[in-house]
């Protein structure tokens, strides 16, 4: 993502681990602070950035369907 006009790296790195995150995890708030965190002092001027795409992640996770399991084949 930092190849968007006007995203440099650091943005673009928080917004990869928030989305990443809540789309394992399923957990949004968790999310948001864990890539606010891990960018210590850069985290808070790009956590707005984070939240947006923590949201968007979100919800598409929650509009796609979920693949079940498969079974194992008896034979």
């Amino acid at each position: 993502m930092s190849h968007l006009p006007g995203l440099t790296p650091v943005p673009a790195a928080a917004m990869g681990i928030g989305a990443l995150c809540v789309t394992m995890l399923g957990l949004p708030l968790v999310s948001v602070l864990l890539a606010t965190l891990l960018l210590l002092s850069s985290g808070l001027v790009v956590m707005p950035l984070v939240i947006v795409s923590v949201v968007v992640a979100y919800v598409v996770r929650a509009w796609l369907p979920s693949v079940p399991p498969e079974s194992p084949s008896e034979g």
